[in-house]
C-alpha cells in the first residue's frame, strides 16, 4: 500500500522538497499552503548544489533562465572584509555556476508543474496541528517558529553579530555583474544580487546597535556608487537559531525556516535545506526495512550531523567578522569580539571545522590561481591520509578555504588559535 507524505508550505524549500519527492518517492503527496500568505521575495543567491538539484530533478537548463528571472553566479565578490587590500572573488570551480534567482518565480515554476502530477493533491489551507493530519510522514517547511526561546527545542546562534536586514529593490534594464556582491560596511555589510530586471540590495546590521536611518543613508552610498535607484524597501528581523532535532519520530522533517536560520553571508540556506529534504527521504523511503535500533541510530545519526553541521556554518560565518581594518565601530567592535569567541570554541573543540582551516592554512596563496591545482588536490587529498575530515564543511570545499583564508588576509589570525 501506498504512503502518504505531507509536504507544508509553498515557499522555495516546500518547493524544492515537493521535487524531490515526486521525481524519486512514489507517495502519495498532500502539498498544503496558504494562498493568502505571500512567500518573501527579495532576490535569492545560491549554491552549487541548487543548479544540480533543479537539473536533475526538473530538468532545467539555460531555456529556463528567463521564466526564473535568473541569471548565473559565478561566485561572490568580497570587498572591504578582513585585512584584504582588494576586493576578492570566491570562485566556483571552472565550467561551474550557481544561481541568482527569484523565489516567486522558481516556487511559482514548480508549483504549476506538482499540479500536473497525478500523486499530487494541492490543499489551499492552514495546517496548525501536525498530529491531526492524515499522514505518514510529514515535512513542515513553514515559517519563522514561535516557540524560538524553547532552549529543550532551538540553539540560539549567539556568535552572529547581525540581526536584521534592510532590503532595497532597484530596477535597471540589464544586469551589470555575474557575482553577488558581499561589501563590508560601518554598521555590517551590504549584499547586491543581479537578476534580470532588478538588483536586490540588502544591508546586514545589529539592530541593537544601530538604527534604520543611518543604515540607510549608507546604504545609499553604494546604490549611488552603483547607479542604482530604489523603488522597493522592506526591513526583516530575524534571529540566528536551529532546531536540535530535524527529524522527529521517524516521522516529521523540519526543513527551512521552520528549521533554522543564519544570516545569508554564504548563501548556504538552501544547501542546507537540501540536506534535510534528501536525509529525510532516506528515512522516509527505508524505515520499514530497518530494526527499531538502527532507525534510532539513523535518526540519532542524521540529526546529529545536521546540529553539527549548522555549528560549522556559524564557525565559517564568523570567519568572516574576525578582523576588520577599515572600519572601528561599534558594530565592528562587537563583531570581533563575538567571532574571536567563536572560532576559539571551534577550534577548541576539534571538530570540521577547525581541522580543514588548519588543513587550508598548510597551503600557500597562490594556490588556487591554478585550476589544476585545485582538481589535482581534491584528486589527491582523496586518497591520502593527510586530511582525513570530510571534503566539504559549512557547504565549502577545501579549495573554498584556502580561498577565502588568503582572500580575508586572515592566515595570521588564524594561525594564533
Amino acid at each position: 500500500m501506498k504512503k502518504k507524505l505531507t509536504i507544508i508550505g509553498k515557499g522555495t524549500v516546500g518547493a524544492l522538497a515537493i521535487a524531490h519527492y515526486t521525481q524519486l518517492s512514489n507517495f502519495y503527496i498532500d502539498w498544503y499552503h496558504n494562498p493568502d500568505k505571500s512567500p518573501l521575495s527579495v532576490g535569492e543567491g545560491s549554491t552549487l548544489s541548487l543548479t544540480r538539484h533543479l537539473r536533475r530533478k526538473l530538468g532545467l537548463n539555460s531555456y529556463h533562465m528567463k521564466q526564473l528571472n535568473s541569471t548565473y553566479k559565478v561566485g561572490i565578490n568580497k570587498t572591504n572584509w578582513g585585512f584584504s587590500k582588494e576586493p576578492f572573488l570566491h570562485s566556483f570551480p571552472m565550467g561551474q555556476v550557481a544561481l541568482h534567482f527569484d523565489a516567486s518565480k522558481l516556487q511559482n515554476f514548480i508549483f504549476e508543474k506538482a499540479k500536473s502530477e497525478k500523486n499530487v493533491r494541492i490543499i489551499e489551507d492552514n495546517v496548525f496541528d501536525l498530529n491531526k493530519l492524515d499522514s505518514d510522514y510529514i515535512i513542515n517547511c513553514t515559517g519563522t517558529p514561535d516557540n524560538l526561546q524553547n532552549e529543550n527545542i532551538f540553539h540560539k546562534h549567539k556568535y552572529i553579530p547581525v540581526n536584521s536586514c534592510l532590503v532595497n529593490q532597484c530596477k535597471w534594464e540589464n544586469p551589470t555583474f555575474p557575482y553577488t556582491e558581499a561589501i563590508a560596511r560601518p554598521y555590517g555589510w551590504i549584499f547586491l544580487i543581479p537578476l534580470v530586471n532588478r538588483c536586490s540590495a540588502g544591508y546586514l546590521y545589529n539592530s541593537d546597535i544601530n538604527n534604520l536611518d543611518e543604515v540607510q543613508d549608507d546604504l545609499n552610498k553604494i546604490l549611488k556608487r552603483k547607479k542604482l535607484t530604489s523603488y522597493k524597501v522592506n526591513n526583516i528581523n530575524f534571529c540566528n537559531y536551529s532546531r536540535k532535532n530535524n527529524i522527529i519520530d521517524g516521522r516529521i522533517a523540519y526543513a527551512g525556516n521552520s528549521s533554522f536560520f543564519l544570516e545569508p553571508l554564504e548563501a548556504t540556506s538552501i544547501n542546507t535545506s537540501l540536506k534535510i529534504i534528501y536525509g529525510s527521504f532516506e528515512i522516509f523511503n527505508n524505515i520499514e526495512d530497518d530494526t527499531e535500533e538502527e532507525e534510532r541510530e539513523k535518526l540519532y545519526d542524521l540529526n546529529y550531523r545536521i546540529h553539527k553541521h549548522m555549528l560549522d556554518v556559524e564557525s565559517m560565518i564568523c570567519m568572516h567578522y574576525l578582523e576588520n581594518d577599515k572600519y572601528n565601530t561599534d558594530f565592528w567592535k562587537n563583531a570581533k569580539q563575538l567571532s574571536h569567541e567563536c572560532i576559539f570554541k571551534s577550534f577548541e573543540s576539534k571538530e570540521n571545522f577547525s581541522n580543514i582551516v588548519k588543513y587550508a592554512l598548510t597551503k600557500n596563496a597562490d594556490f588556487n590561481a591554478n585550476h589544476k591545482n585545485v582538481v589535482e588536490e581534491r584528486r589527491r587529498v582523496r586518497k591520502t591520509a593527510e586530511y582525513k575530515g570530510p571534503q566539504s564543511v559549512a557547504t565549502w570545499p577545501v579549495q573554498s578555504y584556502i580561498q577565502n583564508i588568503y582572500g580575508l588576509n586572515i592566515v595570521d589570525i588564524l594561525n594564533k588559535f
